[in-house]
């Protein structure tokens, strides 16, 4: 695996949240150009069509009948007609997610193997697979109001487990299961989940807040409007499909606001998915002793032009011969010559 740039205060030690906040600012400003119009545009595009569609399927006079039976005929052609749209939307997010991970990971954001990748068959089955979870998670809210809070940010790595390990399905899900509840320290809010559903929560509200900005105009132009109608005693009429293409060009521009927000979010899932594997697997660790191992055929040797040391490398010869030979000895004596016996010691 390619280690990301992103690394913590040492080793084996969980960084601030702090900071990994900052870091993925970073990340987002080097490679927006990269991503951003890759799926910004997209979806911009989609959330377009799915209020045209609504316009074109959803006539006034039809919203108007009191027919219940005509008003769920007329609901479910919205959903047959809008929900391509919003699968289409959701590849997006999935896409962006991959490049933001390629990014991470060192390896370059390629926005077409990232689009490759998301519409395999394993990948789009685990996200399916996912989806059912949290759908039923999210339906039993009524009993358990919590359930969504956990079941969502416990199953956010499930994209990262898929792209770096490439393992799919529900041993996909038990993996995301088990990184986001890697909690060493034994900390509440040092839980990757619980910072997954702190950033997912403020980004949420900012994309709310940015849809709210956009659409306030045309919000107040109709308002305005009813109330004249209303203060000047005339029918108060349906806005018709004039307002629903006015909306089509606000929720356009909401997208594109929404989009910057979303990068950001799975900016910071990426780099935290990265460093909850690293301090869970001991991945710095393994780098830092495979830095201070010496390789394995030894030390090397000294460079050519050392002290002492001979053109070619290796060890040094000293004056004289071999090692341990008189420098004014013959190291290799005349030949069949037995070694000189010991001296005599002189008498008294």
């Amino acid at each position: 695996m390619t280690e990301p740039a992103f690394a913590s205060s040492g080793l084996g030690a969980e960084p601030p949240f702090r900071l990994l906040l900052d870091e993925a600012v970073r990340w987002t400003r080097r490679h927006f150009r990269a991503i951003y119009p890759a799926t910004a545009i997209p979806a911009a595009l989609l959330s377009a069509c799915a209020v045209a569609a609504q316009a074109i399927v959803q006539r006034p006079e039809a919203l108007a009948t009191a027919d219940p039976y005509a008003a769920l005929a007329n609901m479910g052609k919205y959903f047959l007609v809008a929900s391509p749209v919003i699968l289409a939307g959701w590849l997006v997010q999935l896409a962006m997610q991959v490049a933001t991970l390629d990014a991470v990971a060192g390896r370059g954001v390629d926005m077409r193997r990232a689009w490759r990748f998301v519409l395999s068959p394993p990948v789009v089955g685990t996200e399916l697979l996912r989806g059912v979870v949290m759908t039923v998670s999210l339906l039993t809210c009524c009993c358990l109001l919590p359930s969504i809070l956990y079941v969502f940010p416990v199953l956010s790595f499930t994209m990262p487990v898929m792209v770096e390990e490439r393992t799919y399905f529900v041993p996909a899900l038990k993996r995301s299961m088990e990184l986001a509840r890697f909690n060493p320290r034994r900390r509440f809010l040092d839980l990757p989940w619980v910072k997954v559903l702190a950033v997912a929560l403020v980004g949420f509200l900012l994309q709310l807040l940015a849809s709210f900005i956009v659409s306030l105009p045309v919000s107040a132009g109709q308002m305005v409007s009813l109330f004249r109608r209303a203060a000047a005693g005339q029918p108060v009429r349906n806005p018709g499909a004039l307002l629903m293409w006015g909306q089509a060009v606000t929720q356009a521009v909401a997208a594109l606001l929404n989009t910057a927000v979303a990068l950001y979010v799975v900016f910071v899932i990426s780099l935290l998915y990265h460093d909850t594997r690293r301090r869970r697997e001991g991945g710095d660790l393994a780098q830092a002793i495979a830095a201070l191992a010496p390789p394995a055929g030894g030390p090397p040797n000294p460079p050519d032009g050392g002290p002492g040391t001979p053109p070619g490398g290796g060890l040094a010869t000293p004056p004289g011969g071999a090692l341990g030979t008189p420098p004014d000895a013959d190291p290799e004596g005349p030949p069949g010559a037995l070694p000189p016996p010991p001296p005599v010691p002189p008498r008294p």
